[in-house]
């Protein structure tokens, strides 16, 4: 994969707001104005313009973007972000959710820390599985004491 320079990610941004205003001939600083009144509207209990859109996607992107897996949220950013961004733009929600790298957690670090009781795509399952708790039993009663002066023996490897 090609990483990108910071005046490259900037002319992207340029041109997704070209092609954002030509599609509704609006900025997409007034669009944002308009989906926040609507949003305000609907927690008011006033009538809006039209029923707010709230778009949520957890592993939609891979879906979505040909040549993506759900495995690259653990290992690189940069495709997640921009299948993230095209799904925003091509679905013209007024609320999304995003979850990037499960919210936050690196396949590098999983690796590293070997936490007992998780195991996620790229990282002990297929490139497209999900994520998975695995229940086990890392304290027996009378370890609590332990647990209290050193937890990271409970969770880690």
């Amino acid at each position: 994969m090609v990483i990108k320079t910071t005046e490259q990610l900037l002319e992207d941004n340029r041109k997704l707001k070209e092609a954002i205003e030509k599609k509704h001939g609006k900025s997409p600083e007034d669009l944002y104005r308009e989906r926040e009144q609507r949003l305000r509207d609907a927690v008011e209990l006033r009538e809006p313009d039209r029923v707010p859109v709230h778009l949520r996607f957890n592993f939609f992107p891979p879906a979505y973007v040909e040549g993506l897996t759900i495995a690259d949220r653990y290992r690189d950013l940069r495709p997640w972000r921009e299948a993230c961004k095209k799904i925003i733009v091509d679905f013209d929600s007024d609320l999304y959710g995003v979850t990037t790298a499960a919210d936050g957690i690196s396949g590098e670090a999983l690796s590293i820390l070997e936490p007992i009781g998780y195991r996620w795509p790229g990282g002990g399952l297929p490139e497209n599985a999900m994520n998975q708790v695995i229940e086990t039993e890392p304290m027996k009663a009378d370890e609590y004491d332990l647990f209290i002066s050193d937890p990271g023996d409970f969770i880690l490897r």
